[in-house]
């Protein structure tokens, strides 16, 4: 995944993120904690337990690449949404190594449930970077379209979609209309 300018550069390797120039400004990483990503992530790798294990160390990565200063959340989400922070913070050595923590602790739970992470994320970065990882398809891709594009500004929208049952043409669709990138990842 590419982005324009002196903004993100996301790539797949191995399937975990790696970024290869800088966020200059706010970024929310969005993390699927649903039970399907066990599933899709052992379908993947053909490993029991790697489930939110790898989608952890992909995001803990990101974070890594941050400049100090960068602006950053992270929002977890299943059939609801947790954050790091109320609203972004600024990149310093302490806030990853307590946003290390706080993903560390996540779980897999629940079901997938998008528009309100994704309203979330778009609200606390309206004219940034959301990086989305999720395995999950939803039954609202319309509405979510229309209301992200709706509410957005100027933000981006990237997205790492794993397994066979991931909404695609959502993910499609909000990159091609936000300026961002998707990679789908799918077994094999």
């Amino acid at each position: 995944i590419s982005a324009c300018g002196s903004n993100a550069t996301l790539v797949v390797k191995n399937n975990i993120c790696v970024m290869r120039s800088l966020f200059d400004q706010s970024s929310c990483f969005l993390l699927g904690t649903d039970t399907n990503l066990t599933s899709n992530y052992n379908d993947l790798y053909g490993m029991d337990g790697a489930s939110i294990g790898e989608a952890q160390a992909a995001l803990r990565l990101c974070l890594r690449h941050l400049r100090e200063g960068d602006r950053f959340n992270v929002i977890a989400f299943d059939t609801r949404l947790t954050s790091f922070a109320r609203a972004p913070v600024p990149f310093t050595q302490r806030t990853l190594e307590q946003a290390d923590a706080w993903v560390g602790a996540l779980s897999a739970d629940g079901g997938t449930e998008l528009l309100a992470p994704m309203l979330e994320a778009i609200a606390q970065v309206k004219d940034g970077v959301v990086v989305l990882l999720t395995d999950g398809q939803v039954g609202n891709e319309d509405e979510i379209e229309r209301e992200v594009l709706a509410r957005r500004g100027l933000a981006r929208v990237y997205s790492f979609g794993i397994g066979t049952s991931v909404s695609d043409a959502l993910l499609r669709a909000l990159a091609r209309r936000t300026g961002g990138a998707v990679e789908l990842i799918h077994p094999g």
